[in-house]
């Protein structure tokens, strides 16, 4: 024979499971959605291009980001940095890169 202490608890269980399901559905649903909408978005062709080197504090940074995506490499030549950057501008690859020297 159960209580009505026993009854009330055994209830608060119930409806605690059932508000934990609901959530735990709640959140797929809104995980699915997120996944959804970043699958299907479309990224503008019409994105500035941006096409840098970047020399700072010894560290050589190739930037570009645009319609195709984005990419970035860094590589370290400390004194000989400037140099280097602006070798990396003579090659075909990089010719309409724009080159940033922070000091």
């Amino acid at each position: 024979m159960l209580t009505t202490l026993m009854k009330t608890y055994l209830t608060y269980l119930l409806v605690d499971y059932q508000d934990k399901i609901k959530l735990e559905i709640m959140n797929n649903k809104n995980k699915e959605a997120l996944k959804s909408a970043w699958l299907t978005q479309t990224f503008s062709k019409s994105m500035p291009e941006r096409k840098e080197i970047i020399v700072d504090s010894g560290y050589v940074t190739t930037h570009y980001s645009g319609p195709e995506g984005y990419s970035e490499y860094s590589t370290l030549q400390r004194e000989n940095a400037e140099n280097y950057a602006r070798e990396e501008l003579l090659k075909d690859k990089y010719k309409d890169y724009k080159l940033i020297i922070i000091k």
